[in-house]
């Protein structure tokens, strides 16, 4: 029996923490202030405001229409809305998959440097950068979407 806890000590000093072991407190408390540093709330509520006016256009013209502009602010408009209701929940959710993925160490070392003023420009500036990116998304795309119609025809024969 001791040289199964041992073997088992060893392994969890290996491997790291040994699955059986629930994160702590702490942990939790990093991850929570680390999503909190990075303003996930807002930063979801930008990349939906940014991307779904290009989705809305892209399946439109997909179906051979126009879209809408009234139609597509608002469809943009309720995508937010129930992005931003529902990320308070996704973040609580994400907690045990911070925590398993990242030690403790990192975390602190993330929310040290996103909680700092330089870490905190960095995320002010993430949506205006999100909106400039997504030119080059939506000339990229078509030709993404050729690529992956074509690799996934190669894998299930199309």
């Amino acid at each position: 029996m001791r040289k199964w806890v041992l073997v088992g000590f060893v392994a969890g000093l290996a491997f790291g923490t040994p699955a059986w072991a629930e994160p702590s407190d702490d942990a939790r408390d990093l991850a929570r202030r680390y999503m909190a540093a990075l303003r996930m709330e807002s930063q979801v509520s930008a990349m939906m405001n940014n991307l779904m006016p290009a989705m809305i256009e892209r399946a439109a013209k997909a179906r051979g229409q126009r879209p809408n502009a009234e139609l597509t602010e608002a469809v943009t408009h309720a995508a937010a809305e129930s992005m931003r209701a529902v990320t308070p929940m996704l973040m609580e959710a994400m907690i045990p998959a911070t925590v398993e993925t990242f030690t403790r160490e990192e975390l602190q070392a993330a929310v040290d440097y996103y909680e700092s003023p330089l870490g905190q420009s960095l995320i002010a500036k993430t949506p205006a950068f999100m909106a400039r990116s997504v030119p080059a998304l939506n000339a990229l795309m078509p030709r993404m979407e050729r690529d992956m119609h074509e690799r996934i025809c190669k894998e299930i024969g199309c």
